[in-house]
């Protein structure tokens, strides 16, 4: 078995945004539920992706490419699909579900009804959103010449606590039904027109533009209704405070270096903007001089712009890799939710 995955799982920006702002939020907030609650959305959706990967290797075929998080451009939209297997013969388009408790269907309604003890939650049916990403799909691999290749969409329920009802459509399975569907798909289509799989995998992933939110606009929090100062890495005590070069937290009494402030420009691009000045750098870390700021921004390595008196800095850095760390920021705050008691607010920005 070749099994290629050539498109690893992101960490979705928009859940480090999220996470970067409930960090700096304010627990009397009036918007601090709101925020917790998409940011558990998002972690939720995330981990389930991640749990797909282990049915994954159980599928057999000697050729199959795996794309996860692809999102394509469809006339003047873009469309997700969570993981896409490409094959020869055949694609197979994957909805992952990460949800738990008694889930029913009522598919001539559109809806998929969820019940965890005497709850009940409604959502619209996964099948309306798989069949329209086949249609945008097919309508990509019509553009590319290939509409005669087949397209089958499954939507995969990972979490073991889950129970579907017995009354549902058969593309709706378990994780571990994904082996057993996979190789009926392959029997189906073993004598279907041969794919050149590596030139339309090469091509999705050249279309793949991954989804990027103004988290702050969306939830409706203002800028300056934000904590600004350096998190602790370590307890997340929110100011910390420099002395001598290091950062001191108040709290836990750790100090750190480079590591603490840099976090701070990589949050402030996740949540605000990718472009910094020197102005707006005080403000962020709670420092005075511009002489130590201006040394900060330039050991941080960011791309300088501009004239000396108006100069400014990219944060030019692969964000959804640097800022992983607010994934294990945000599970210390599931369990802690320890903020400091100093409440400091960003300025707006000039």
């Amino acid at each position: 078995m070749i099994l290629l995955i050539l498109k690893q799982h992101e960490v979705p920006y928009n859940l480090l945004s999220t996470i970067a702002i409930l960090l700096r939020l304010p627990e009397s907030h009036s918007k601090f539920q709101n925020c917790k609650q998409e940011v558990a959305n998002y972690y939720s959706g995330y981990k389930g992706e991640l749990a797909l990967d282990y049915y994954l290797t159980f599928v057999d075929q000697l050729s199959v490419h795996i794309l996860h998080d692809v999102r394509l451009p469809f006339i003047n939209s873009h469309y997700q699909i969570d993981t896409l297997i490409l094959t020869p013969n055949f694609i197979v388009n994957i909805e992952v579900k990460n949800l738990t408790g008694f889930i029913r269907f009522n598919h001539e309604m559109g809806r998929m009804y969820q019940y965890i003890g005497q709850k009940e939650r409604s959502y619209q049916d996964p099948l309306l959103q798989a069949n329209s990403q086949a249609h945008q799909l097919k309508a990509f691999l019509y553009n590319e010449g290939l509409s005669h290749i087949p397209i089958e969409s499954l939507i995969i329920f990972v979490n073991q606590k889950a129970s579907l009802s017995e009354e549902r459509d058969k593309r709706i399975i378990y994780g571990f039904q994904l082996k057993q569907r996979f190789d009926e798909f392959s029997k189906k289509y073993q004598n279907s027109s041969l794919l050149k799989i590596n030139s339309l995998t090469q091509k999705l992933i050249q279309q793949n533009q991954p989804l990027q939110i103004n988290m702050l606009k969306h939830l409706g929090i203002r800028e300056d209704e934000l904590i600004y100062g350096v998190i602790c890495p370590h307890c997340l005590h929110i100011p910390m405070l420099r002395v001598y070069g290091r950062w001191i937290c108040q709290s836990c009494l750790n100090t750190f270096r480079a590591e603490a402030h840099v976090r701070s420009f990589y949050e402030y691009a996740l949540i605000i903007s990718n472009i910094i000045n020197n102005k707006n750098a005080r403000k962020l870390l709670n420092v005075d001089s511009i002489h130590v700021i201006q040394k900060l921004l330039k050991k941080a390595g960011f791309t300088p712009r501009g004239e000396t008196s108006n100069r400014t800095y990219l944060i030019d850095v692969n964000l959804q890799n640097k800022a992983q760390y607010l994934l294990n920021y945000y599970l210390k705050m599931s369990k802690q939710n320890r903020f400091g008691e100093k409440r400091v607010f960003f300025s707006e920005t000039n």
